[in-house]
């Protein structure tokens, strides 16, 4: 995996990551290249668990199944709550800022 980091300095830095291909990694990098673009991941571990997130990270069905993915689960529900929370946020500030364009 090619990993880019601002430095202090914002000066780009650019790193090559090895992952050993464990479910663990696979799924934790998975819910970084939903988040952040410019992620390619080689080496993901070829269990159910990160077949199923893999899945349900990227696609546009409206009803997910993992089967009996029990860790992917656990990452997914967090991503997904994550995903609810800031969308909320962003409603409440639409709302809230609605009048102040009047003043």
């Amino acid at each position: 995996m090619k990993i880019y980091i601002k430095g202090i300095d914002n000066e780009i830095i650019m790193e090559n990551i090895f992952i050993s291909g464990s479910k663990s990694e696979s799924n934790r990098l998975l819910i970084l290249q939903r988040l952040f673009d410019g992620i390619t991941i080689n080496n993901l571990s070829d269990s159910d668990d990160t077949h199923h997130l893999q899945h349900a990270l990227f696609t546009n069905d409206i009803s997910i199944n993992i089967g009996h993915a029990g860790t992917a689960m656990r990452f997914l529900t967090a991503f997904l709550l994550r995903s609810l929370i800031e969308q909320l946020f962003y409603q409440v500030l639409r709302e809230c800022t609605k009048g102040l364009s009047k003043f």
